[in-house]
This record gives structure tokens, sequence and C-alpha cells, in this order.
């Protein structure tokens, strides 16, 4: 299935391996995980994702003691003014109105107008009406997926 499903050129740009994986299921793993790679990041953050809400807190099991907001959005904002050199670049949906009533209202004020210049967004309306996209897909300084 692997031959026909992942055909480089045809399907997929290009296959790669992989020297290790974790799915995270659960929100705080999730969360945690992100939190502590951006922490680290030097370059680079690319953050592809269906819906992210500036007000979502980045925390694990445990509070964090970085000194740093939990909340998404001032949490990017601060860790820019710390790394100037950082850039981040977001790509979310532009949701459907439809969602509108469960969805942060005017993303784009909250995690473009509000932000530092390193931090990009940009917002996708390609999405087929009624459809929606879910997964994200985080990038750290190119190494780190």
């Amino acid at each position: 299935m692997a031959a026909t499903l992942y055909t480089p050129g045809r399907t997929v740009w290009r296959v790669e391996p992989c020297r290790r994986a974790r799915v995270l299921i659960d929100g705080a793993a999730f969360f945690a995980a992100v939190r502590e790679a951006f922490l680290a990041a030097e370059r680079s953050i690319f953050v592809v994702g269906g819906d992210i809400d500036s007000r979502t807190e980045l925390i694990g099991d445990a509070a964090p003691t970085d000194g740093l907001p939990t909340a998404f959005g001032p949490f990017l904002a601060e860790l820019v003014q710390r790394k100037p050199s950082l850039r981040v670049h977001l790509l979310l949906w532009d949701y459907s109105l439809l969602y509108a009533h469960q969805r942060e209202p005017l993303p784009r004020l909250a995690l473009d107008w509000q932000m530092p210049p390193q931090v990009t967004l940009c917002l996708d309306a390609t999405v087929p009406f009624g459809s929606s996209q879910h997964q994200k897909l985080v990038i750290v300084d190119d190494t780190l997926a």
C-alpha cells in the first residue's frame, strides 16, 4: 500500500525517513510539546493549522516556569520580542461563517494586527464550502516537525 500511496513526484513531493515520531492525542501533551519546541526555536517557526485560537493555553500537566504568558497569542508575541531574529509564519483556515459561533472572533485581529512584525499570518479561504480543516503541522528551525 505504501508504494501506491506515497509515490514521489505523483502523490507526494518526496519520501524521507523519520528518525523518531510520536502521536500526541492528548491536548495537554500536544500544547506542552509545542511550547517546548517554540522555546527552543532559534530561526523559524511554521504553523499550518486548521483552527488556532490566540487564547489557547499552551500548558501541559504542570504550569510552565519560563515566565512567558500561557495563552498562545501573548506567548508568541513575547517570545519574538525576546528572540528578535526568530520569524514565525502562521497559515490558518479562514473558517466559514457557519463555524463563527464556535471560534475566536476575528482571528486576524488577534493573531496579525496585535503581533510584532516577526509574526506573519495568512488565512486560507480556499477550503470548499461546508468543509473544515483540522490537522495541525508545526515546523521549528527546519528540523523539528
